[in-house]
């Protein structure tokens, strides 16, 4: 377990990136108002961005078995959809271009799995899908 940079390029059998949300990452440049690098930017000055780029890539290559990305699909009060960091976007688009799914439609709906609000809820006890729990009290209150 670590931060990304602290992980960079370590191979594991998976790699788990949690909080991959729209506008946490990557990094929005914010320099403090003394910073003259970013005042004047030249090639070769550090860009945060472009290092989160980067780390993700470096996770993505490092995973050996299961590369997981978790992310808050929904805005619980609204109940809207909320999209993913733009490096999770840009790799979904990616899969979508390289491959097709199995009843040809894009491939995101297949690697793709949406979670329920509740423990409780039946999809994780009814045996099909992705979803399951081992949880008896998550299953005696659905009942």
């Amino acid at each position: 377990f670590g931060s990304i940079p602290a992980l960079r390029g370590v191979p594991a059998r998976v790699v788990a990136l949690v909080g991959m949300d729209d506008g946490v990452f990557p990094r929005a440049a914010r320099p403090p108002g003394f910073d003259l690098l970013a005042a004047d930017p030249r090639p070769g000055d550090p860009d945060p961005r472009a290092e989160d780029r980067l780390a993700f890539l470096e996770a993505l290559l490092a995973a050996r078995d299961v590369f997981y990305v978790s992310y808050v699909g929904w805005e619980p009060r609204e109940k809207t959809l909320r999209p993913p960091s733009a490096l999770v976007g840009e790799l979904l688009d990616a899969l979508d271009r390289a491959f097709a799914g199995e009843d040809g439609g894009p491939v995101r709906d297949q690697v793709l799995v949406h979670e329920r609000l509740h423990p409780f809820h039946p999809d994780y006890f009814s045996g099909e899908g992705p979803l399951f729990s081992f949880s008896r009290e998550a299953c005696e209150a659905m009942e």
